[in-house]
């Protein structure tokens, strides 16, 4: 760290710092210098990978979930596609399987639903949570959200039978359901579910 400190180039105290990380962590086995050197670049650098992956499994190790997921959220800026899906998700089991925190987790769920509608896990996951949580308005919100805006009109059907579903069974709104029913009706005029 002390060459880093004397480094006047980001790239080069970036560097030194991931050098001295390694070095701290694998064979000096110093668990404490290492985290702090990773810290550390993540504040020169903050989408450094690296260092990154690096607390991400230091921190998991430890079972320090806040600061996983407070890492997860800073990094969410500079992450791909891919990754920034990996991240919702990994934000949401957090909360829902580390914490046990269903409140969170269920919003956390429907980041995951909002970021890629057409998962099919993601949607059954969010509607545990809402059984769970009792967020069943919610869930319906993130539904309608979505649902417009899929070009597949099989899955539009998908998620509309779903809200058909929470509002006949859960929120006991009739109305609602037959306005969900007739849009079903306007993609497939023969679905005779809708009908009956």
């Amino acid at each position: 760290e002390a060459v880093a400190d004397e480094e006047t180039e980001t790239g080069e105290k970036v560097g030194s710092l991931l050098d001295a990380a390694r070095l701290y962590r694998e064979e000096l086995d110093d668990g404490a210098k290492a985290l702090s050197a990773y810290e550390c670049i993540l504040q020169t650098e903050p989408a450094n990978p690296d260092a990154y992956e690096a607390l991400v499994g230091i921190y998991r190790s430890k079972h320090e979930w806040r600061k996983l997921l407070s890492l997860h959220e800073s990094f969410m800026p500079y992450a791909n596609v891919t990754a920034r899906s990996a991240l919702l998700t990994s934000i949401r089991d957090i909360y829902d399987q580390e914490l046990g925190e269903k409140e969170l987790a269920f919003l956390a769920a429907g980041r995951v639903v909002r970021d890629n509608p057409v998962d099919t896990d993601a949607l059954e996951i969010l509607e545990r949570l809402a059984d769970e949580t009792g967020g069943h308005e919610e869930y319906v919100h993130v539904l309608r959200d979505e649902v417009e805006m899929l070009p597949d009109p099989e899955f539009r059907l998908s998620l509309y039978w779903r809200m058909v579903h929470c509002y006949l069974t859960h929120l006991l709104d009739r109305t609602s359901a037959e306005v969900i029913l007739r849009r079903i009706l306007d993609i497939d005029v023969r679905n005779m579910e809708a009908m009956d």
